[in-house]
């Protein structure tokens, strides 16, 4: 293949239809797919270092379809690599979990961010999913302790259940924020709804600027 050019392809399908497909570029290329195949191929303009010069290419479907989705895989798999859960355990089912488990926090946060808030980082969303999980055992215990009858039957408080915060919630309240005064020459609108006030403190946490004022407390109340 490397003496026909690039461009060139092969293919072997099996007995169950998944296609085996090796692709030769600036280096084989081995791809296998049970829904494309080789054809039909499309041009693509690669760059050959021999010419100096951008040449057409033959590139297989499959080829085209793996490209074009390829960088969801890419972010996801930079997402874990940062925050992944640790374990010496060897044993591959307690490892599927935690990579699972990180790549469902993975891309909950994306999905946070696209239709929440863009103020809260991997490592805190996280921190406030575990830290929710914790609160919810927690709460459920003591429901269980403290809600017997007198005829020892448990009674589950669904209010109780239904009212538990979201993460986000939950990390506005549980981690540190602090109060400053930013130093800027006009005073920034109030982030909490239905404010209409304007204020030079900022949540040094959240990064929103929020009115602490004796008769209008929004600090307080954006963070219950």
């Amino acid at each position: 293949m490397k003496d026909q050019g690039r461009g060139t392809s092969e293919q072997v399908v099996s007995g169950d239809d998944c296609s085996v497909i090796k692709w030769y570029d600036n280096k084989p290329i081995f791809i296998a797919s049970s829904i494309f195949g080789v054809e039909p191929q499309d041009v693509v303009q690669r760059w050959s270092k021999k010419d100096k010069q951008y040449v057409r290419v033959s590139r297989p479907a499959a080829i085209g379809a793996y490209n074009k989705s390829m960088g969801g895989v890419d972010m996801c798999d930079r997402l874990i690599s940062y925050h992944r859960i640790s374990s010496r355990t060897q044993k591959w089912p307690v490892r599927c979990m935690m990579h699972f488990t990180d790549l469902a926090l993975s891309n909950c946060w994306l999905l946070f961010r696209k239709y929440v808030s863009k103020q809260i980082d991997l490592l805190d969303f996280r921190m406030s999913v575990g830290l929710t999980a914790i609160e919810m055992a927690n709460q459920e215990e003591q429901d269980s302790s403290s809600s017997e009858s007198d005829d020892g039957a448990l009674i589950i408080n669904q209010a109780q259940k239904s009212s538990v915060r979201s993460p986000y919630q939950l990390s506005r309240k549980i981690y540190s924020h602090l109060p400053i005064i930013v130093d800027r020459p006009n005073a920034a609108r109030c982030k909490r709804k239905g404010c209409v006030g304007k204020t030079r403190t900022m949540c040094e946490k959240c990064k929103v600027y929020l009115c602490l004022q004796p008769h209008r407390n929004c600090y307080k109340m954006y963070h219950m």
